[in-house]
This record gives C-alpha cells, structure tokens and sequence, in this order.
C-alpha cells in the first residue's frame, strides 16, 4: 500500500536487504551451458522476495503458454546443497558468497562465474 500498488518496485526492492545472519539459498540460476547453480540470498526477506517474483512469472508464463495451447514439462527436481556461510565475496550471477581471486581474476566457486 506504501508503494501505492506498485508490486515489481517493491519486491525490487526487497531484493537490496540484507541481514546479519548469512545468505540464505534459495532456487536456482540456470547457465547459458544448461547447469544449473544455487541462488544465494542477502536475507530471508530476499529469498521471499525472489519467491515471489518467481511465482508472478511462471503465471505470466502460464498464461502466455496457455493462450498458445502448449505447455512444457516440469523442471526436474534437483539435488540439495549444503547450506553453510561460505567464505568470500557476494557472485553478481548466483548471489553465492563464494568469490575468491584464481589466477588474478575473481572467480565463483559455486557458480564458475569469471569476473576481472
């Protein structure tokens, strides 16, 4: 109501909070490679946040598909991953504190992602 009705801002922005307690994973990123990684979260409040919009954009997908009369398949369900605070710096691509500095170039342990 604060937002007056503006749902994509303020899921936005509960996307920025962060708490003290660790990341909090929570669904998952597939990469361009077809694999897919763990999504790491700043608080709660982001991974309900990034449930949200998740759920907005499959019932957009739905029906979208719907009108077009094709539905895909499911997604397999994938395997847990421990959930521990790992060292490092925030991934821009998987949320993962999981960054460190390989070979002069900052590099996601979870994700792969390459940075500079």
């Amino acid at each position: 109501a604060a937002r007056g009705g503006f749902l994509d801002r303020a899921l936005r922005d509960m996307r920025k909070v962060a708490w003290d307690r660790g990341p909090v994973r929570l669904g998952t990123y597939e990469k361009a490679d077809g694999t897919h990684v763990p999504m790491w979260h700043d608080s709660e409040v982001a991974a309900i946040a990034f449930a949200i919009q998740n759920i907005l954009a499959r019932r957009a997908e739905h029906v979208a598909n719907h009108k077009a009369s094709s539905m895909a398949p499911a997604a397999p369900e994938l395997p847990g991953m421990p959930t521990g605070v790992m060292a490092g710096k925030k991934c821009p691509e998987c949320g993962a504190h999981a960054m460190i500095r390989k070979d002069g170039c900052d590099y996601c342990t979870s994700c792969g992602h390459l940075g500079s």
